[in-house]
């Protein structure tokens, strides 16, 4: 009797009637929502690590820590944000089966605002009008991504990316980000 081994295809996207799920076929098929729910969980379940971990390694050395009814000694919650952790990751590697990279990376980003969140709420941190400010930025620009980026997969290699880093645009990019490196580089030497 054969055996039929499990493969694994990494250029794999779901297709919905013979096509990738591109947005237009998401909402025929809801491919691109299952990636996206995966994505904001995976957003919200590595903010939850953080902040356990955080609370984890702000407790003494010498008392336990009440968690889920149940007393923890500092390196096992430590731990247990660890798992949180490594989850969230788990989380978004199977939405990128569903929706495309530029999407997830895009909602992946929502990370810092239920940080934010979670930190207010757990920690007793103080949220200032700037954090407000810049956490608005934050969801204005996953807004901006997620309606505007790629809705279609390309497949490009090492030598498409070094040939855009060499393009005009490329200069450009690095020439900037470079540029502004080094103006906070100082600015902040000044202090």
């Amino acid at each position: 009797m054969p055996t039929l081994e499990p493969t694994f295809d990494p250029t794999f996207m779901p297709t919905i009637n013979g096509t990738n799920s591109t947005l237009l076929g998401a909402v025929e098929g809801g491919s691109i929502l299952v990636g996206v729910i995966f994505s904001m969980l995976a957003a919200m379940t590595l903010a939850l690590s953080m902040n356990i971990q955080s609370y984890a390694l702000s407790a003494p050395l010498d008392e336990g820590i009440y968690a889920a009814c149940s007393c923890l000694n500092r390196n096992r919650l430590w731990t247990i944000g660890l798992l949180f952790y490594a989850s969230a990751h788990g989380f978004y590697v199977v939405g990128l089966g569903f929706a495309p990279l530029s999407l997830m990376s895009a909602l992946f980003a929502t990370v810092l605002v239920f940080n934010a969140i979670f930190a207010n709420q757990f920690l007793g941190e103080k949220v200032k009008g700037t954090d407000v400010a810049g956490l608005c930025i934050i969801l204005g620009s996953v807004a901006v991504c997620g309606c505007f980026g790629p809705t279609s997969r390309k497949d490009i290699s090492a030598d498409d990316i070094w040939d855009l880093c060499l393009a005009s645009s490329g200069i450009l990019f690095w020439s900037a980000s470079i540029s502004c490196l080094l103006i906070l580089i100082i600015k902040v030497n000044r202090f």
